[in-house]
């Protein structure tokens, strides 16, 4: 699974809620070109991890409850209707992301970093070491609060951080930093 060939689904996936800059953060999908085809693509790519055995472990061996975390668009998506005293209040009648504050990537992405870093390995309890030692050495917070805006200056995205450009890194465009930043560099807040 290095090169997906099915539905393209731009990434990241643009936020079609428009968000005022201190205001409440969501990331909004549409349901046709975006929230339906990214989960089938999540769906089908577990299944063909499954099936290929791409990992020591199987789906087999979880419950319910954990196909549950793993497989259902519930966790990952909300819908809102746009109606008055919705949930989100969102303006965009759409599929909220939900659950992880992260704006999902297509799940080649995720495989194709996991595979070309070296982070798949024979236990799920090495792999998550090893993720995380990849964290501590590539990534560090971001600066200020969580508005819209402050996440465009880090991520270029207003919503959610999204995952490839977690992932991939980013140069921070505040106007009032000193200096830009790489957002994998070490950063100290003074300077900011």
């Amino acid at each position: 699974m290095m090169n997906f060939q099915g539905t393209f689904i731009e990434e990241p996936p643009a936020n079609k809620e428009i968000l005022p800059d201190n205001g409440w953060t969501h990331t909004v999908l549409d349901q046709q070109t975006q929230a339906w085809p990214l989960y089938l693509a999540y769906v089908a790519h577990s299944l063909a991890a499954e099936i290929g055995a791409w990992a020591p472990w199987s789906l087999k061996a979880y419950d319910g409850s954990d196909l549950q975390l793993l497989l259902s668009s519930w966790n990952m998506y909300h819908y809102d209707s746009n109606v008055p005293n919705d949930v989100y209040n969102t303006n965009y009648p759409g599929y909220v992301v939900y659950g992880s504050n992260a704006t999902p990537a297509h799940p080649t992405f995720s495989y194709l970093f996991l595979h070309n870093n070296n982070l798949i390995d024979s236990s799920k309890l090495q792999m998550v070491v090893k993720v995380l030692e990849w964290s501590r050495w590539n990534m560090t917070h971001y600066i200020g609060g969580y508005s819209p805006k402050n996440l465009e200056y880090h991520w270029q995205y207003r919503g959610h951080p999204p995952v490839s450009r977690v992932i991939q890194g980013t140069v921070i465009t505040d106007p009032a930093c000193s200096r830009a930043y790489l957002c994998l560099e070490f950063i100290e807040a003074r300077d900011c």
